[in-house]
């Protein structure tokens, strides 16, 4: 079977590994398309915040087929225990006996994967095109990250960050009917991709010719709700800025660095509510439902084979928002 091994940051190589066998209870997906993450990248580039055991086969962002059943799924990315109290509440997310696909145990850059008794799996409809069906984890995680910063009805909500996770957030920020929905962004193209999921964008910084303040100053204190995706630690400070007194806060990102934050912005100033998202606990059936509504073809911007992932994980030629790999 061939399959990309993790050795160390730089350092992911095609390789011909045995077949994985199913574990008592488990299954064996033959991977139709892994999404590359930007946590991979991280990987790739050594920046990430984990502790990992090398070598690995990377990719969490798995839609396969089960080779017995011929079911089309998507796999939930923490391997849960089930017995504690996280997972007892729900909160398989945080389960500190788990492990993870695609580091502790092998994930979707591969031909095929093997899924224990515990992973936690949800069908996908057959009707899915491929590259929309394979952004279920990432639509999932957008949704975790909605229902963390509490989006409701006509809130005022800013996404930081126009990424996969960022833009897919956009889109579940409206289908809770939220009212004024902006994208803060950094380029012409990511304005463009705004504009068409129904999103303002708004620049950094101000636009040539405009005034002072135009751009995301004009956003300052003004947003019922900030979701942060963008993973910039600068960033976070500025979801404190953009926050209405009394708003909320989601930090969806994965930081390669701390944050020089400004407390009396959460505390003295605004009162704000400010939570931290992390995986997607029960949110994939949500996830699922919203996916025919999802341009893949505007959000998938590259795909490649298993030969190509180290192109897929460096530096882009171009806008990217979402790789998806093919065994």
């Amino acid at each position: 079977m061939r399959a990309v091994l993790a050795r160390g940051p730089g350092r992911f190589e095609l390789v011909d590994l045995a077949a994985p066998v199913p574990p008592p209870g488990g299954r064996i997906l033959q991977v139709e398309a892994t999404g590359v993450c930007a946590a991979d990248r991280m990987l790739w580039n050594g920046t990430g915040p984990w502790q990992v055991c090398w070598p690995f086969v990377p990719g969490h962002e798995i839609l396969g087929r089960d080779i017995l059943t011929g079911e089309r799924l998507t796999v939930e990315v923490k391997i849960p225990c089930g017995r504690c109290r996280f997972c007892t509440a729900g909160r398989t997310n945080l389960c500190p006996h788990g492990t993870h696909l695609g580091s502790g145990l092998p994930g979707g850059f591969a031909e095929r994967i093997a899924l224990p008794a515990s992973a936690v799996t949800h069908p996908v409809p057959e009707e899915l095109p491929r590259d929309a069906a394979v952004l279920a984890e990432p639509m999932a995680c957008a949704v975790h990250a909605v229902r963390r910063a509490a989006v409701a009805a006509g809130d005022t909500v800013a996404v930081i960050g126009l990424g996969a996770v960022g833009a897919l957030a956009v889109i579940a920020a409206r289908a809770r009917s939220a009212g004024r929905v902006v994208a803060v962004v950094r380029s012409d193209a990511k304005a463009e991709v705004a504009r068409a999921l129904g999103a303002e964008p708004v620049p950094v910084r101000p636009v040539e010719g405009g005034s002072p303040r135009s751009g995301v100053d004009d956003l300052d204190g003004r947003m019922d709700v900030v979701i942060e995706c963008s993973g910039d630690p600068d960033a976070a400070a500025l979801a404190l800025r953009l926050a209405a007194p009394g708003g909320r806060v989601c930090l969806y990102g994965v930081y390669p660095r701390p944050a020089a934050l400004d407390l009396n912005q959460i505390a003295e100033f605004k009162e704000l509510t400010v939570t931290g998202g992390h995986l997607a606990p029960g949110c994939f059936p949500e996830a699922i439902a919203l996916l025919p509504h999802v341009p893949a073809d505007l959000l998938v911007t590259g795909v490649w084979g298993l030969t190509e992932l180290p192109r897929a994980l460096g530096p882009a030629q171009g806008p990217r928002i979402k790789e998806v790999v093919v065994p």
